[in-house]
């Protein structure tokens, strides 16, 4: 689920609330929200010739990262 920032800032403290970063490792690296967790994005998806688009592969689409 995408949430705003404002619902972020709302439940943020909740117990079973889990953020993703969809970021790359390097972004993540860098910085992220706090308690955030990197879905590790590089490992399941592949990039086009022009690289612009990020393309999920059927076989890993459901692969655990």
């Amino acid at each position: 689920m995408i949430v705003s920032h404002s619902w972020l800032a709302e439940h943020y403290n909740d117990p079973d609330l889990i953020i993703l970063d969809s970021r790359g490792s390097v972004a993540y690296s860098y910085a992220h929200i706090p308690r955030s967790q990197p879905l590790g994005v590089e490992k399941v998806v592949t990039t086009t010739d022009s690289g612009a688009n990020l393309v999920l592969e059927p076989e890993n689409a459901c692969k655990p990262v």
